[in-house]
Order: structure tokens, then C-alpha cells, then sequence
């Protein structure tokens, strides 16, 4: 009987095929064991690369240069709004006072003043008897040609009409009971006074008001 090849490779009966297939069968382990293992240093080569601690610094910072010049000042911007008014601060304390100022030139010569003066006594001017309150009269004085006048003044008084004793009120003053008073003292003119007396309450019967106005004269 005539003996057939097995056509399994394992097959221990299949001779010579037997040794010419197994090689065949260990080279494609191979191959693929290969190709598994490059394929793992791929990625494990992939995996080095892409790891943050084998990573390395290719570019590096200098020291920092020196300042540059300050450029062009640039537009004002707009005002702001004004801001409150703050509160007043304490007063400070008093300052030392300041050295005496040197004395200013002396001032232009005045013209003179008067080489003397005198009282002129103007004329009485009297009511009519028994006057009722309210009545005025009016008396004046006045200063001779070439005096000037310096003041003036006047007087009232109550008494007879013709005689007797009087109350007399001066200096614009006003009496009380006595029925009269000075009520205006002042200059007319440049040279002349007038006084005005007044009757403010009764007279005893036969009683007069009576005024008389007066000028102090200088003599340049």
C-alpha cells in the first residue's frame, strides 16, 4: 500500500512537508511579534515625545534692557466735576507782630489857622404874652465882615414880657416844666447862625417866650 502525504502541517506522519512548513509557520510569528513591538516603540516613542518632562526649553528670556526715554505728554483729558467744598480748618495761632515800619515823609504845611476868636451875641427875639404850645420864634447872629464862622448856638427862656427873671434853655437841651425849649441850633450861611425856640407846655400868665442865637467869630 502506497503512502499518502498528510496535508496536516502538524501532522507528525507528513515527512518532509512536515519540516518544509514549519518554518514557514514560525516566520509569520515572527513577523507579527515584530509588528506588534514596533508598534509599541511607536507609541511608547510618541508617548516620550508628547511628555511634559521630556519636553526642552528652546527659546530662553534675556535680562531685561535698560529704561527707555519717557515719551511725548499726551492731550489733557476733560475737567472732572468739582468736588465739596471741605470743612473750614481751625484758626491757627497768632502770629508774632511785625518790626515798626520806618516813618513816612512829613505832610505838606496846612494852611493857618485863626489868629483869634470871639462869641457875638445876636438879638433877643421875644414871643407875645401868654404864647400856647407849639408857638416857635425864630432869633439870629451873624459875624462881622473879614471873620469867619466857627460854630454857633442859641438859648430860650421864659419870663415877662417886658422884665423879671427867666428860665433859660440852652445847647439844644430840653427843659422839663418850664414850658419852652431850643428846638433847631444851626448855620445859615457862612457867617451867620440861627436859633429857633418853641413852646412845649402853659406859661404862667403874663410869661413870654424869648430867643436869642449867638456866633463864635474867628479872625484869619
Amino acid at each position: 500500500m502506497k503512502h499518502t502525504p498528510s496535508t496536516d502541517p502538524w501532522d507528525h506522519q507528513g515527512g518532509s512537508q512536515m519540516s518544509e512548513l514549519r518554518p514557514r509557520k514560525q516566520f509569520l510569528v515572527g513577523a507579527v511579534v515584530g509588528v506588534v513591538v514596533a508598534g509599541v516603540g511607536v507609541g511608547l516613542g510618541v508617548a516620550l515625545i508628547s511628555s511634559p518632562s521630556s519636553a526642552k526649553t528652546i527659546y530662553t528670556t534675556g535680562a531685561r534692557g535698560p529704561e527707555g526715554p519717557a515719551g511725548p505728554r499726551g492731550f489733557p483729558g476733560p475737567a472732572g466735576p468739582q468736588g465739596p467744598v471741605g470743612p473750614a480748618g481751625a484758626a491757627g495761632a497768632k502770629g508774632l507782630a511785625g518790626t515798626t515800619g520806618p516813618a513816612g515823609p512829613a505832610g505838606a504845611k496846612g494852611a493857618s489857622g485863626v489868629a483869634s476868636s470871639t462869641v457875638v451875641q445876636g438879638t433877643a427875639v421875644s414871643s407875645a404874652a401868654n404864647p400856647t404850645a407849639g408857638t416857635v420864634t425864630t432869633a439870629t447872629a451873624s459875624c462881622p465882615t473879614g471873620r469867619v464862622l466857627l460854630g454857633g448856638g442859641g438859648q430860650v427862656s421864659d419870663g415877662p414880657s417886658a422884665t423879671g427873671s427867666t428860665t433859660t434853655t440852652t445847647a439844644n437841651a430840653v427843659t422839663s416844666g418850664t414850658g419852652v425849649a431850643l428846638l433847631t441850633s444851626n448855620p445859615t450861611t457862612t457867617r451867620g447862625w440861627r436859633a429857633v425856640g418853641v413852646v412845649t407846655g402853659p406859661l404862667t400868665s403874663g410869661m413870654a417866650m424869648s430867643v436869642q442865637a449867638y456866633v463864635i467869630c474867628g479872625t484869619p
